[in-house]
């Protein structure tokens, strides 16, 4: 006696138990926006470029409702172009660019957001007045003026957005969130 065994029932079941045993796939999205918060104040007077400048998250991000970054995580940019404030009204200049963020699992997600942030420059100034026909005796002044330097205070927000789809195994997020918090190092007498 020959058995028969069906195929559209064992290819259904396999399927099935495929699905149940590979997890699902958690993304952290392209274009998620990050909002952070400058840790430190930067000025185009000492900034050089290369300068790596630090932020820190604003608000908590979560993926398939697991926190994956924490208010308060740290985020790196890097100084890209630093020049200080110069004669003839010229302002100075400061532009920088993000780099990453760690996340809960200390990964790092890649950012992605510019500025281009300028100082007061008194340049258009003062072609306005020589069109206007202030006597060159003015000139020497005008020559003497310096623009403003570029300055960024502490706290200043900005968006950056997750710079590609990011994959996150979010069981290493789960067992973060189940460990107790160590309590900070304190220096005992011995």
């Amino acid at each position: 006696m020959t058995r028969t065994v069906s195929v559209a029932w064992i290819v259904p079941l396999s399927f099935s138990l495929l699905a149940q045993l590979s997890p699902p796939d958690h993304i952290l999205q392209d274009g998620t926006p990050v909002k952070l918060r400058l840790s430190k104040a930067l000025s185009s007077a000492d900034a050089k470029a290369g300068q790596e400048i630090t932020f820190e998250v604003v608000d908590d991000i979560d993926v398939d409702g697991v926190t994956v970054l924490h208010r308060g995580s740290p985020a790196v940019g890097v100084v890209t172009e630093a020049e200080a404030k110069k004669r003839m009204g010229r302002a100075g200049k400061l532009n920088f660019s993000l780099t990453f963020v760690k996340l809960a699992d200390e990964e790092k997600a890649s950012l992605r957001a510019v500025n281009d942030a300028g100082g007061d420059s008194h340049v258009a100034g003062m072609a306005a007045l020589m069109a206007a026909g202030v006597p060159m005796a003015a000139a020497p002044f005008l020559l003497l003026l310096k623009g403003g330097d570029t300055n960024i205070p502490k706290g200043t927000q900005i968006t950056a957005f997750v710079n590609g789809d990011m994959h996150l195994d979010l069981v290493k997020f789960a067992a973060l969130a189940d460990k107790p918090a160590q309590p900070p190092a304190t220096d005992r007498p011995h």
